[in-house]
């Protein structure tokens, strides 16, 4: 989150600097110096508007007589500050249509002028008010309105994708929602993607820290972007502690330490960067393929780096996006409908008729193998991950292992019960074929006191050949941080009173029902079969899962399916 103050020396530095700018005494050096601190730090900017709103509110002090007068000073300073406000907002939206210092330093310094003549305005505007004279309250609550309105400043900046992205102290906005003005947003996990209004588009990797500084305007404390600016969307800029990025047309990564050091790679196109240490200097041109570092290290300048394309990331990973259910009363859903999940990098959206369904071969449970079944399902116990396509159905608590297989499964049969591997074995209704991208949606359910990522699992080959392994998946792409992940109506579980080794057992064997204290949501995650070695077009007819026992709570499998060859649906972002 944004400090509400500079550091302590900057502060020092600012009070000399501002003081200096009441009493004309700043020559343009310090100007120059004032310029760059207020600039890109919406911090000091914050402390500057404090700082003239208390210039602008000591007449006032020096000439109240009473407390009444004292009042009537604090409701003008309030006058005062809508006034200060205003022109702040005024010499954004200056920047923001016009553009930034990239041109030149001259429209800086003119809406910085006209920043401070406004404030003098509202010195003198004030000064030569009588405190008796009373504030028009129509005019005054205009004002206030305005005041609170600016608190949150939406940026017209869109978040438009997210993939396992989470935020420090704070939620993540929901996809296709703005992001704000002058707000740190400190990315701690995942990724997520931006759309600016002339159509700039950025990819962020966690662990990142931005600000939205305008509407062609992204400010990179640290952190890794990947930055394209198709034709209109030229002159975006990216700010870093060292550098200003002006694109030119092109697609370029910035990547930048957490001492500041930034590395800029051209993947086409041409960027100008210039150093923020030396704003008078010729900016560095960079064309495609080439490759700059930027340090505070004034005397060495920037040095040349071999060139990355991998630094550049297009799009971020294929995974599961999101999912639609039918709506099942007070904000929660039950039946799955579709799954838009991303693949070779497009959107796709699938419906659950066009999914390839499971048939459940083996079962083998923990102490507190569950299962969870729609009323009225009692009899046919394998309908809920088999046939329906609930949410808040399927096989509960299937067994582990800590390690993944790395030989075949034993499956449950006459005479060999004791030595079956724990976990579920599906077999898919038709083979389901390797391609780019998620091929199988796997569905959980889970509460807030579980793991907010979704309980890890392994799945693993049916039979293992040459090339083939076991993956884990410890971080679903929905999880419960998610805004995606969606709130399940309440169930009633069936709990085994022993745990079934077969599928004989888990269709026959005793159960105790009972109600869960809490409310649950349905996380997902894709698995891509290329993860498990195989080879693209290879056609997979079963898999096999394994909760991976790091720690108490087991996963819960509610909804298993392939996903088909063809494209239904391309959802655009």
């Amino acid at each position: 989150m944004t400090n509400n103050q500079p550091d302590p020396e900057t502060r020092r530095r600012l009070d000399t600097l501002l003081s200096m700018h009441i009493d004309e005494g700043l020559d343009q050096t310090d100007m120059e110096e004032l310029e760059f601190l207020l600039r890109d730090d919406p911090t000091n900017r914050a402390f500057y508007l404090q700082y003239m709103d208390l210039q602008a509110a000591l007449p006032a002090a020096i000439s109240s007589a009473s407390i009444e007068h004292a009042v009537a000073s604090e409701q003008d300073s309030d006058w005062i500050a809508a006034l200060v406000e205003y022109s702040e907002l005024q010499r954004e939206s200056s920047r923001m249509v016009n553009g930034s210092s990239r041109a030149s330093r001259t429209p800086w310094l003119i809406t910085f002028a006209s920043l401070a003549a406004t404030c003098l305005f509202a010195v003198a505007f004030y000064a030569t008010r009588s405190s008796s004279v009373a504030v028009d309250s129509a005019a005054k609550t205009q004002l206030e309105q305005i005041q609170r309105d600016l608190s949150i400043q939406p940026s017209e900046v869109i978040l438009t994708q997210a993939a396992g992205a989470e935020l420090f102290g704070e939620f993540l906005p929901p996809v296709g929602r703005q992001l704000e003005f002058s707000h740190e947003y400190a990315l701690t996990s995942g990724m997520i993607g931006l759309r600016f209004p002339a159509g700039a588009e950025v990819i962020l990797e966690a662990p990142s820290v931005i600000e939205i500084a305008g509407h062609d305007r992204l400010i990179v404390s640290v952190g890794r972007c990947s930055v394209h600016a198709p034709p209109g969307a030229e002159g975006f800029e990216v700010v870093t502690p060292q550098t200003e990025i002006v694109d030119l047309g092109t697609r370029f990564s910035v990547s930048v330490s957490d001492v500041g050091a930034t590395d800029v790679q051209v993947i086409e196109g041409l960027a100008e960067v210039r150093t923020r240490q030396a704003v008078a200097t010729d900016p560095v041109l960079l064309a495609q393929r080439q490759a700059r570092r930027f340090s505070d290290d004034a005397e060495s300048g920037p040095h040349s780096l071999e060139f990355d394309a991998s630094s550049y990331r297009k799009t971020l990973p294929d995974r599961v996006v999101s999912y639609r259910a039918k709506p099942a009363g007070e904000g929660c859903v039950a039946e799955l409908q579709s799954v838009t999940v991303q693949r070779d990098g497009r959107e796709v959206t699938i419906p659950v008729s066009d999914m390839i369904g499971v048939k459940v071969t083996h079962f083998r449970g923990t102490d507190i193998a569950g299962m969870a079944v729609q009323v009225g399902y009692e009899v046919d116990r394998l309908a809920g991950l088999e046939t329906d396509a609930l949410l808040y159905t399927g096989m509960l608590n299937p067994g582990g292992s800590i390690e993944p297989l790395v030989d075949d499964p034993v499956l449950a049969g006459p005479g060999v019960a004791d030595q079956a591997t724990p976990g579920l074995a599906v077999q898919f209704r038709t083979p389901v074929v390797n391609q780019p991208g998620p091929d199988v949606v796997f569905f959980e359910l889970q509460s807030v006191v579980n793991p907010p990522q979704g309980d890890a699992f392994h799945v693993s080959p049916l039979r293992f050949s040459e090339g083939l392994r076991s993956l884990s998946i410890r971080n679903y792409d929905v999880a419960m941080t998610s805004p995606e992940a969606q709130r399940l109506p309440e169930f009633q579980p069936y709990f085994f009173r022993e745990p079934p080794s077969s599928l004989e057992e888990l269709m026959t064997a005793a159960v105790d029902q009972r109600r869960p204290s809490l409310r649950f949501r349905a996380l997902a995650t894709g698995i891509d079969l290329s993860d498990l070695g195989y080879t693209d077009g290879a056609a997979v007819d079963g898999l096999f899962f394994q909760d991976a026992m790091n720690d108490d709570h087991v996963v819960d499998p509610v909804f298993i399916a392939g996903l088909p060859t063809d494209e239904i649906e391309e959802t655009r972002p």
